[in-house]
């Protein structure tokens, strides 16, 4: 009998409520371009993640046995599922849908599952369901570990495809995509260990008919920036797929996942404890993640980023399957702000603070010049480049009680309105004083909950 693929954990059911935690303030590296949050189970070996209906990001506990939701700000909740879960999408019917040991589950945004079972004479040593995804037909279509591709409609009928497999040895098949071309395409495995020999890639039409193509064979997939599947992970080399199987290939190996990000470029994991930045021609730039991970070798097994997904944010979100976190690469968070003579870009640039004035009662509005001192602070004069009207600081209190703080002195008696905007979470805030009123000091230390 072929061993269960890749990390095996079996339970009894949990029965625990569900916890909802607010995390400590985030770890920030390399400039703030990547940051971690950390999940509240222990050793849970993170594994797919997706965008749900609700617009925040869920993932797979494997060892935890439980399904994770974190949103865009770091709040995470965890919901108990029957069995270890590895895959994850959003379905059809606004439900996620995921891999398990005993069938394929679906779960409400409430957490609520319901797992359906395997084809009728299906042996279940047979059935390890690994990667799901939403196929163009309505259907969720998913790789079983020993040698299948199966397809699975919203009410729960489930039709398995076996891939043929001439030299009958063990198998494996993890990840799985649908390409430009309308069909399934999988890498195909020598053995379920921790290092599966690439055995070939496997294309399948919606109907059943398989292709495959030696010599190369991709754990993960994703369509990139030109428009082509791309596939990587474990030994081989980066790849761009044709329609017609053939593969060319970049001297980047790639460990698990990938994904494109909003830059126009390929987001991969280089190793255990790297993620590397691809371009379309193959350009690699590197960064490396802060936090260690346990694996099944030991300390320095590596943080090992599993599953990546390009979140809603414009960021490149990731699993850590050993680092027990979720990570997020921040394309965002850079230089969202132009500077000008009216605007000063603070924190990074991530805020804009902009300001008007009226010189009298009942007049129009003009627009006040800004001029920046240091990354959080600067000032703004209305009439006379030496007569400074309003200082303003913008602080990051994120590890103090989870918000940026604004703050605005004024030398001034006259009209103002301050617009503050957090650029990268799309919100503002607006600041006044009436005319003919002394400016009050402004010390919003909660003007913007959208940490980190």
């Amino acid at each position: 009998m072929p061993p269960r693929h890749v990390r095996g954990y079996r339970s009894a059911l949990i029965v625990s409520a569900l916890g909802i935690f607010r995390l400590a303030p985030p770890t920030f590296l390399a400039a703030q371009s990547i940051t971690e949050f950390s999940v509240p189970s222990p050793t849970a070996d993170l594994r797919g993640i997706t965008l749900g209906p609700d617009g925040a990001l869920w993932f797979n506990e494997a060892a935890a046995n439980k399904i994770g939701r974190i949103t865009l700000q770091g709040d995470v909740t965890e919901f108990p599922t029957p069995d270890a879960t590895f895959g994850i999408a959003t379905g059809p019917d606004g439900n996620l849908w995921f891999t398990t040991y005993d069938g394929i589950g679906r779960m409400t945004t409430s957490g609520a599952v319901t797992i359906f079972s395997p084809p009728s004479g299906t042996d279940p040593s047979e059935f390890s369901a690994f990667w799901i995804v939403n196929g163009p037909d309505g259907a969720m279509w998913f790789s079983v570990g020993q040698g299948s591709i199966g397809r699975i409609t919203t009410d729960g009928s489930m039709t398995l495809f076996p891939i043929p497999n001439p030299s009958g040895s063990d198998r494996a098949v993890y990840d799985l995509a649908f390409g430009p071309d309308g069909n399934i395409w999988f890498g195909d495995f020598q053995s379920q260990s921790y290092d599966p020999t690439p055995t070939f890639l496997g294309r399948m039409t919606p109907s059943g008919v398989f292709s495959s193509f030696p010599g190369w064979a991709p754990f993960g997939f994703a369509i990139g920036p030109d428009g082509a599947l791309w596939g990587s992970g474990d030994g081989v080399d980066l790849g761009r797929i044709s329609s017609t199987g053939s593969v060319q290939t970049f001297p980047v190996t790639g460990f698990r996942g990938l994904a494109t990000g909003s830059d126009g470029n390929l987001w991969v994991s280089v190793d255990g404890q790297t993620i590397g930045r691809v371009t379309p021609a193959g350009a690699v730039t590197s960064y490396t993640i802060q936090t260690p991970g346990t694996g099944p070798l030991g300390v320095g097994f590596g943080a090992s980023p599993y599953a990546f997904l390009a979140g809603p944010d414009g960021n490149i979100w990731f699993t850590e399957e050993y680092g027990n976190k979720i990570g997020r690469v921040n394309l965002k968070g850079a230089s969202l702000c132009t500077p000008d003579a009216h605007t000063l870009c603070l924190n990074g640039g991530r805020f804009a603070v902009t300001a008007t004035f009226q010189q009298a009662s009942g007049g129009p509005f003009a627009q006040a010049t800004a001029v920046t001192l240091t990354d959080d602070t600067g000032y703004f004069w209305f009439f006379d480049p030496t007569n400074i009207e309003i200082v303003t600081k913008l602080l990051n209190g994120c590890a103090v009680n989870g918000n940026y703080w604004f703050f605005g002195a004024g030398l001034t008696n006259v009209a103002v309105s301050t617009i503050v905007q957090d650029l990268q979470s799309a919100t503002m805030k607006t600041y006044t004083n009436n005319f003919g009123t002394s400016f009050p000091p402004v010390q919003d230390t909660s003007a913007f909950r959208t940490c980190p």
